[in-house]
């Protein structure tokens, strides 16, 4: 009934920042996906958040097979990219994972209060 699905990585591919994926076109994961970008982009303001406002919300959309292929509504966070030394940097420090950790608790908050 209310579960959803939040898969949580780093990326590669040569950009720098953070983005939220969801399945395309219009599905209940956009509205719990943008949650996810509005918390990560407050407690993260120093850094990029790679958004895509063309169909009207920030995340980006692909037909990941963890996106596509689940039940429930599903996101995918990419949390900094492994193939840039300065992102690395961050994403190896215990504060900065404890950082991201919390900004998804804190969507999960939002996405259990408002939908």
């Amino acid at each position: 009934g209310r579960g959803y699905l939040i898969s949580i990585h780093g990326n590669a591919g040569k950009g720098t920042g953070f983005e939220v994926f969801t399945s395309p076109g219009e599905t209940k994961s956009d509205k719990m996906a943008t949650l996810m970008c509005k918390e990560i982009m407050r407690m993260f303001p120093e850094i990029a958040f790679r958004a895509d406002h063309s169909d009207g919300d920030p995340d980006k959309e692909a037909p990941f097979y963890v996106l596509t292929k689940t039940r429930c509504p599903a996101m995918l966070t990419e949390n900094g990219f492994f193939d840039r030394k300065k992102d690395v940097k961050k994403m190896i420090k215990p504060a900065f994972q404890k950082k991201v950790a919390e900004a998804h608790f804190n969507a999960i908050l939002r996405i259990e209060r408002e939908l």
